[in-house]
């Protein structure tokens, strides 16, 4: 099986680094029409040294997985995103996650290109991703800050329910005070809750959700962005030495 070391020099790639204003941690390969690229492009002068060494070879899901994805394999995977913003992006009312709703978000991260690059283990994947154990270990350092918002589902479960219950408890108060200043004045009226009625989505609403999806996914990556590079600013000299890129090898 052959693969393809994707290099930044190539005109789609690099339009859709411009969009991402990163630090030089991971190049970030996305298949995207001309329509897409032209809202990502951007101008970047001030990327660091070595930034276009950086590299993620071009592993197709399949290539990575299979044509049907082992549970044990798929629950040992790690994006380095964090797992509370990263439900909320999917479920912005959810109060839980369960085990099939967070393998369901794994499966929809795995069919993103950008989100594959962003997987951190299990070490094999990650090494095959990115071509060498050095350089998967090199990205693992530079995301190293951030594994403290990488939980577990039960601990994302867990927290979920206590901003669910602090939320209740605030909307909760907000209309006690509202009815309580206006009981005197008009009679309280009980209606009956309506039944939720099942929504089917088109295709098109279904794409309008899964882009909308992507972005917040793209938000969280910017934002990770911003702590990651204020940790290598605290750091010094000692960061400076770690974030030398590697001469990038064909494979």
């Amino acid at each position: 099986m052959r693969m393809s070391v994707l290099s930044v020099s190539i005109t789609s790639e690099l339009q859709y680094l411009q969009r991402w204003r990163w630090q030089p941690i991971l190049l970030l390969w996305v298949n995207s029409g001309p329509a897409t690229l032209k809202w990502r492009k951007k101008k970047i002068d001030w990327q660091t040294d070595g930034w276009r060494d950086w590299k993620v070879i071009d592993w197709k899901k399949e290539d990575l997985f299979g044509k049907k994805i082992d549970h044990k394999v798929l629950n040992k995977i790690r994006f380095a995103l964090p797992t509370l913003e990263l439900v909320k992006a999917f479920y912005p009312e959810a109060t839980s996650v369960g085990e099939k709703t967070y393998r369901n978000i794994k499966l929809r991260l795995l069919d993103w290109n950008l989100c594959r690059a962003l997987i951190m283990s299990p070490r094999q994947v990650a090494c095959q991703l990115r071509g060498s154990m050095a350089q998967a270990e090199l990205f693992n350092k530079a995301v190293e800050p951030l594994k403290h918002t990488m939980r577990s589902r039960e601990l994302t479960s867990e927290a979920l329910s206590t901003d669910g219950e602090a939320n209740y408890t605030s909307r909760s108060k907000r209309r006690r005070c509202q009815s309580s200043s206006s009981d005197d004045e008009y009679p309280v009226r009980t209606e009956k809750p309506m039944k939720r009625r099942r929504r089917v989505l088109s295709s098109s609403s279904e794409e309008d959700v899964n882009e909308t999806r992507l972005r917040r996914v793209e938000s969280m990556v910017e934002n990770l962005y911003h702590l990651v590079s204020g940790n290598k600013e605290n750091d010094g000299s000692v960061m400076n030495s770690t974030w030398q890129a590697p001469t990038p090898t064909g494979v």
